[in-house]
């Protein structure tokens, strides 16, 4: 589950269906915490929210539940 976008002019959290495009360079650094729940993937070619700052980056920040 995303559980949010950190970059510029993006806010809050639980920002579902965020479109990546291939210009992104998402994946480009990766990141897993030490008990395995949290994944933050780099997108160093991010234009921030509504597009508005050409390459500023983001990371997008995923939490994993374990429901069993």
């Amino acid at each position: 589950m995303l559980e949010a976008t950190l970059g510029k002019g993006y806010t809050g959290g639980k920002n579902i269906n965020q479109p990546i495009q291939y210009s992104e360079y998402f994946g480009s650094a990766v990141s897993l915490n030490a008990t395995g729940n949290l994944l933050a993937v780099g997108a160093r070619g991010n234009d921030g929210a509504g597009q508005s700052s050409t390459d500023s980056g983001a990371v997008y920040l995923y939490k994993f539940l374990d429901n069993n």
